[in-house]
């Protein structure tokens, strides 16, 4: 039985929460600091008794408010250290519980006749599908380890195919057997026109008819106007972006995507 404790997750997205407050706060704060800043850097330039005076009195109006953003800084810090903590015991939870069939989720006091739910395996031979550029290699390879890192079962051309499989038949099998399919969108995706990046990607398209959430959408190196351009649909779905966050940090928001689904 696995144990997938649910207090981690919503520790997790406080901290989000409030990091994002947080930093929505400096940002204001900044805001009214800098007309004052640029106005006792003019005044710097200048001599005058008025001048030292008005410069003082700017000084003395700033203080607070740097003092407050420095503050605010500090919270930030820790916030991101017990962040990074969180994620290190999800990590190790997923780890701990990757081969298990069942999933029960609790409560930070413990299950309950009430709290505690437990799910069964969907019929999936795999978690995840990834679908991705011989290019992106660079990307799909860790993704892959990390996500098996993490418990998951992984559909990953380079260590499922072997010489002689046939290759349209191995990647149905694989499309079909999987729950989700994570789609690596890069410029060599996009180039790829009508190779299997596209024949994937269709396939995938075509599982979501029922409206049920099976694409998992990776940017890496794209913009949203790019992805706009090639697929609207694409571009409307909530993804993850290697420019903003490491393929350890991605391979953990898919985990737990996966698992608050079962």
């Amino acid at each position: 039985m696995r144990i997938f404790p649910e207090r981690f997750l919503t520790r997790r997205y406080a901290l989000e929460s409030d990091l994002w407050a947080l930093h929505y706060e400096i940002s204001r704060l900044e805001l009214e600091a800098e007309p004052l800043r640029s106005e006792i850097v003019r005044l710097n330039t200048q001599t005058g008794f008025t001048r030292a005076m008005r410069r003082e009195a700017l000084a003395r109006e700033l203080h607070p408010l740097t003092e407050r953003i420095r503050t605010l800084n500090l919270k930030v810090i820790e916030q991101r250290r017990q962040l990074v903590l969180v994620e290190q015991q999800l990590r190790e939870t997923f780890r701990a519980v990757g081969k298990s069939d069942q999933v029960v989720l609790h409560s930070a006091s413990g299950p309950t006749s009430q709290e505690t739910q437990t799910k069964t395996r969907l019929p999936y031979d795999f978690d995840l599908f990834i679908s991705h550029a011989s290019d992106d290699n660079d990307v799909a390879t860790p993704l892959a380890e990390a996500l098996r890192d993490l418990g998951l079962r992984v559909w990953f051309d380079r260590d499922i195919l072997s010489v002689g499989d046939s290759l349209r038949r191995s990647i149905d099998l694989g499309l079909s057997s999987s729950r989700y399919g994570v789609v690596i969108l890069s410029p060599a995706f996009l180039r790829k026109g009508k190779g299997w990046t596209t024949y994937e990607l269709d396939s995938l398209v075509a599982r979501e008819i029922d409206a049920r959430k099976v694409i998992l959408p990776i940017w890496h190196k794209l913009t949203r106007d790019e992805i706009l351009g090639y697929s609207p649909s694409l571009a409307d779905k909530v993804a993850l972006n290697t420019a903003t966050a490491t393929v350890a940090d991605i391979a953990l928001d898919i985990a737990i995507t996966v698992h608050r689904d079962r």
